[in-house]
């Protein structure tokens, strides 16, 4: 089938400095030079505002997402909208108030002005106001669509051909119209480019540190990279691809393609296709060289899991972004860079996922020189055995289907049918109080893989001997949520359509697991009664309550155990201490077509 070609579309981002003359408005003696904004005090104050944005650093000049300075623009954006009043006298205009009407007649004057101003960077301004929203009490009920902001999110090429009925293994071409990618890989556009997946990636990036606290804001950076990396190795196993390799970018000479003009979706324009082969400068590669040497294992004696974190993040993590981002370009003369340059749009790329299996490595590396887990630590509760776990979908056990929803007219992308989790306890201590449960799933023909985490959510023991849990998919505190009039209330959260992975036309066996432990605190809630996701982003800004269980994230499965013989013994149900933790559940694929109802 011959694939269709869009048009490029290129734009090239020239700074103009704000020249606008700015005064209180009950005392202007003369008109402003520019003057898209009201002739009220808030329009004037929005004009003082939007020149002090646009001499920001990254407003003057292009910044990547993954900089200090571009991360400091943002939070002296936010700070500017979370106070009006402390804002305004900053800036020596006459006190404005800090209510919410006057905040929307702020912000009405201050886009009229980014549409007449071509800054930079317009990403870290509506960024900045948007955290601002996110921290003022006055904005706790207002729902912000980052798609509808950020066209960039809806960029999904997943758009299925007129004539196309049904997907169930057939070529893929009778499926799909086109693909930025080219080969094999193209048989993953349907995770990589879901654009619920890069609304979460993009929120993660933008909301870790301020939700949840700095704590462990490093060691949420390593375990959510970590899921997604997880998720993407099983789709590729699933789907018959060889595993993924890691971007040793700082080697030699690596293949890079991802085209950004293929199709007539104009939300990439600001980013070039990226250069079939790449090598990094001489420069880029000692900067990375220099930073590996940092981490290396020598020197990992006594660091935490937070501190190794944060030196790879903010190091060889960013850098590698930037550097394959400004120079794997079809085009360097073109001043825009690839989609690995930015957390809006990097996770559509193959080479996002190569150079995070490269990040991950790193870590895999340092695990090993933490002390293992001893049985002690992994034991449940004393008298608290699972005695079985089920997964019930349709009024079948242990099987359940994904399949192609379609939606804005031709477009597809993956979901599954709701399901229930069972967990049969004995407790025959009649044991009350308080449990923190665990589940994964492991896909069975790679069970030396990372596990999918589900859910994680604390429940209480009424003393009863046999104690029956029940959890529906839609409850996972790692998941979004929905409002009850249907819009998502929380898209930090990894998003619901991808909770399971796709699985196969004949069914994908999978080891679904659930572990229990007692909490580390008597007051953690983790998963009880909340509307915000928790795991993978922290706690939300609302979220005042929460409070985490203090264990390792991924816990028991992210740390070596005291013994990997008794690790598979507990995994097929053969240690008598934990009991039947595990059950083989079935994932099967049924094409096209709206399955989430029983029928």
């Amino acid at each position: 089938m011959q694939k269709k070609k869009g048009k490029a579309y290129k734009k090239s981002a020239v700074h103009v400095k704000p020249s606008i003359k700015h005064q209180p408005y009950e005392n202007a003696k003369e008109e402003p030079s520019i003057k898209p904004y009201e002739n009220t005090k808030e329009g004037y104050f929005a004009a003082q505002l939007f020149s002090l944005i646009g001499n920001i650093k990254c407003c003057k000049e292009q910044c990547s997402p993954f900089t200090d300075s571009w991360q400091n623009g943002k939070n002296a954006i936010t700070t500017m909208f979370t106070n009006l009043t402390i804002a305004s006298e900053k800036s020596g205009i006459s006190a404005i108030s800090d209510d919410l009407s006057t905040l929307k007649k702020v912000m009405k004057n201050i886009f009229a002005l980014l549409k007449t101003t071509n800054l930079y960077d317009k990403y870290m301004i509506k960024r900045g106001f948007m955290n601002a929203i996110e921290s003022r009490p006055d904005c706790k009920d207002i729902h912000m669509d980052s798609a509808h902001i950020f066209p960039e999110l809806r960029a999904s090429c997943n758009i299925y051909n007129d004539g196309a009925v049904d997907y169930a293994g057939e070529s893929w071409d009778d499926i799909t119209s086109y693909s930025r990618v080219a080969g094999d890989e193209q048989l993953l556009d349907y995770f990589r480019e879901d654009d619920h997946l890069q609304i979460f990636h993009a929120e993660w990036h933008a909301r870790n540190g301020r939700r949840g606290g700095k704590l462990r804001m490093r060691e949420r950076f390593w375990y959510m990279h970590g899921q997604m990396l997880t998720r993407y190795r099983m789709e590729r196993k699933i789907a018959g691809l060889p595993e993924v390799k890691p971007l040793n970018a700082h080697s030699g000479t690596f293949r890079t393609f991802y085209d950004t003009e293929r199709g007539e979706v104009r939300s990439l324009e600001g980013f070039q296709r990226s250069s079939i082969s790449c090598s990094l400068t001489d420069k880029a590669i000692r900067t990375l060289n220099h930073h590996m040497d940092i981490i290396r294992p020598t020197r990992n004696y006594n660091r935490t899991i937070e501190q190794f974190a944060s030196i790879v993040e903010t190091g060889y993590h960013n850098i590698g972004h930037n550097e394959v981002g400004k120079h794997c370009v079809y085009d360097p003369h073109v001043k825009k860079p690839n989609v690995l340059y930015s957390p809006l749009v990097n996770a559509r790329d193959p080479v996002f996922f190569r150079w995070h299996w490269e990040v991950e490595s790193l870590f895999l590396t340092f695990l090993k020189t933490l002390q293992p887990q001893s049985q002690q630590e992994i034991l449940p509760p004393s008298g608290v055995i699972v005695e079985d776990v089920t997964l019930e979908s349709c009024n079948r056990s242990n099987v359940v289907e994904t399949f192609w929803e379609t939606y804005d007219g031709n477009k597809y992308r993956l979901n599954h049918q709701n399901y229930t989790l069972r967990i049969r306890l004995s407790n025959k201590s009649e044991r009350q109080g308080k449990i923190i449960v665990r589940v994964y799933i492991f896909l069975e023909d790679a069970r030396d893989y990372q596990p999918i985490e589900l859910d994680k959510f604390v429940c209480t023991l009424r003393g009863n001997q046999i104690e029956e849990i029940t959890r529906n998919s839609a409850e996972s505190s790692l998941a979004w949520k929905k409002r009850d009039d249907g819009k998502w209330i929380d898209q930090c959260g990894w998003p619901s359509n991808l909770q399971l992975p796709k699985g196969s036309p004949t069914g994908t066996p999978f080891r679904l697991v659930a572990m229990v432990h007692d909490p580390t605190d008597p007051r953690v809630n983790t998963g009880v009664n909340s509307i915000y996701s928790q795991v993978l982003c922290g706690g939300h800004e609302w979220d005042t309550d929460l409070v985490e269980d203090g264990r390792i994230m991924g816990f028991p499965f992210s740390k070596r155990w005291w013994n990997n013989k008794e690790k598979s013994k507990v995994l097929n149900n053969e240690n008598s201490h934990f009991g039947n933790v595990t059950k083989m559940i079935t994932i099967r694929h049924m094409g096209i077509g709206n399955h989430g109802d029983c029928w």
